[in-house]
């Protein structure tokens, strides 16, 4: 999968990163026949038999990940590894049979152990999940329970009727979860429809829609099902959190702001099942959110202030040790907080932290705090490519041409080879575009389409790519050099009417003289 995001700074950087795994999957079997009783149907009596089978499924799973996999160093009780599973993995019916008094239904759970047990692993980092799983299995367990003494009762055939609904949709919610944490957001969506019709009180099946919605990127129906979760309970957080992020998709910034400003108001503290470090950090990620919007509107001295309240609420938890994270830091842009806590990712959100603060001083010229917070940025995250690129394009500004360059070159080294998107060139302005900026547009749209011709065939022969030396010599001396030296005579012709877009021009033209050095040393090395 590839995703880019481009972030607005000095320049315009974007990351693709590329990923795959292949698994062995084991495959769990279970049969069994439900005696129906003079409340049940058809419909009630599958409900209930497919809840038991799925159950023994679940429990036979979990019993192996806990004696065949790292799930069993994670201190977990058989109970909980069975309802965690179940929104990651969900039964499959084979066969089913109705003779209108036995209701006999075979099913199976296939899953590859290996996953499944990161999946967990993800799961006790993410509280909200967790305690969406948990609601839905202690409601599926009462259900049950009620149903064996509702059936002793020949009066209580309305109540009978209500609790099989229930024990329905909290089935489902917990396949619809485990559709959406596998990606298969269609199906999720299906599963929640069916929620909703059969509950249409059913709060979290909103919020979990609108998340596959967004998966899907139909951010207006999302941003529909986020409302609505939020109608039934204003104080849900994480729907209004979701909602927030909406808003950033559609640029409605200010729309973004009050939902984040929302959920500060609110906090977490009166959740008698988060822990103060949980509750305090969810509430930073928050104040981190805020600035980057603020960031994304280029008021950058009001970005500083919330990443300094979220940098001073989260040093006291943060982990001591550092080094390459391992994370994807397009990984649904702005999305894992307030989803996923453990010492990588607060890790990882200190190094965005310290990247974005050090972006929005650099962005006000003042070099020495930014250079100070990429530097903070780097020594967290080594691999993280952002701070090297905007540190390298602020010593460029500051006449530091070896330092500059040395920086992008280890951008580029890190997945980031591209000057900017000089199509967005009007981001840096936001407060107010220069008068004779539609002028440059055109010309602006068209270097960044013949960047991006230079870059798609660089990366062609390079990386996981790379056949020969004699393959990437070639193309960097037919296409990249030639291209890229035709795109910096360009951007020299172009001439900017204002103090503030010489300045940025000039910047431009000196990072892709950088970028041409690197390509030509690139060159060399493999022509020789």
């Amino acid at each position: 999968m590839r995703r880019c995001l481009i972030i607005s700074v000095l320049v315009f950087i974007v990351l693709s990163i590329c990923g795959h795994a292949s698994a062995e999957v084991v495959t769990f079997t279970k049969e069994y026949t439900y005696q129906a009783s003079e409340f049940d149907s058809k419909a009630s009596s599958r409900t209930i038999a497919l809840e038991f089978v799925k159950r023994q499924l679940l429990e036979e799973m979990g019993t192996f990940l806990i004696s065949e996999t790292e799930v069993k160093n994670m201190q977990l009780t058989k109970d909980q590894v069975t309802t965690y599973s179940a929104g990651i993995v969900f039964a499959e019916v084979i066969d089913e049979k109705w003779d209108g008094k036995n209701y006999w239904l075979k099913a199976k759970v296939s899953a590859d152990p290996d996953e499944v047990s990161k999946s967990v692993e993800r799961l006790l980092s993410n509280y909200e999940d967790r305690k969406a799983l948990q609601s839905a299995n202690d409601k599926i367990e009462s259900l049950s329970k009620e149903l064996v003494a509702l059936r002793k009762d020949r009066d209580k055939w309305k109540e009978y009727a209500s609790v099989v609904n229930g024990l329905t949709v909290n089935g489902l919610f917990q396949k619809g979860y485990a559709l959406l944490a596998t990606k298969q957001y269609k199906e999720a969506v299906k599963v929640f429809d069916d929620i909703i019709e059969l509950d249409p009180k059913y709060v979290k099946a909103y919020n979990y829609r609108g998340a596959s919605y967004d998966a899907l990127q139909n951010y207006r129906k999302a941003l529909d099902d986020f409302s609505k979760a939020i109608e039934l309970d204003s104080k849900y957080t994480r729907a209004i959190a979701n909602r927030a992020m909406m808003h950033i998709s559609m640029k409605e910034y200010e729309k973004a702001i009050e939902g984040f400003s929302r959920v500060i108001e609110i906090g977490y503290g009166n959740d008698p099942d988060l822990d103060h470090k949980t509750a305090t950090l969810y509430v930073a990620g928050n104040y981190y959110f805020r600035g980057r919007v603020y960031f994304l509107r280029a008021e950058y001295d009001k970005s500083i202030k919330e990443f300094n309240q979220a940098l001073d609420m989260a040093l006291p938890f943060t982990p001591k040790t550092s080094g390459p994270l391992n994370i994807d830091h397009m990984d649904k842009e702005f999305r894992l907080i307030p989803n996923r806590l453990n010492d990588q990712t607060i890790l990882f959100y200190m190094s965005e932290l310290y990247a974005f603060r050090g972006t929005a001083y650099v962005s006000i010229q003042n070099y020495d705090k930014g250079i100070e917070d990429l530097n903070n940025a780097i020594k967290i995250d080594p691999e993280f490519a952002l701070p090297y690129g905007v540190r390298g394009a602020s010593y460029l500004d500051l006449g530091k041409g070896n330092e500059g360059c040395a920086d992008i070159k280890t951008a580029c080294d890190l997945g980031v080879c591209q000057i900017g998107e000089l199509a967005q060139y009007k981001k840096l302005f936001a407060n107010g575009l220069p008068s004779n900026y539609m002028v440059l547009r055109q010309d602006l749209n068209s270097l960044g389409n013949l960047e991006r011709e230079v870059l798609e065939a660089y990366a062609g022969v390079t990386g996981t790519n790379f056949r020969n030396d004699f393959i990437t010599a070639r193309v960097l001396e037919t296409t990249v050099l030639p291209k890229y030296k035709a795109l910096i005579q360009n951007l020299i012709k172009i001439t900017p009417k204002t103090n503030e877009l010489r300045r940025v021009h000039s910047l431009y033209i000196d990072m892709a003289n950088c970028q041409l050095e690197g390509f030509t040393k690139e060159y060399i090395y493999n022509a020789t």
